[in-house]
């Protein structure tokens, strides 16, 4: 089982992802960020394919999950 939990502060300069796992290296596998783009945590087994496909999602079409 895989936790992970992606932040960004109020004025969305700063972002952040923390991963939990029972898995070996899961941290280094599962969170992607960029600069003035964002972050995001992959959990489809750690699918690296996923990284680069959703830091090129256009900002109309991201997801945000907090206020």
């Amino acid at each position: 089982m895989t936790f992970s939990l992606v932040a960004r502060s109020d004025d969305g300069r700063l972002h952040g992802v923390v991963v939990a796992s029972k898995f070996l290296a899961a941290g280094a596998l599962v969170p992607a960020a960029a600069a003035q783009v964002g972050a995001l945590a992959t959990q489809a087994h750690a699918n690296l394919a996923y990284r680069p496909q959703g830091l090129t999602v256009p900002p109309a079409r991201r997801v945000s999950l907090g206020g």
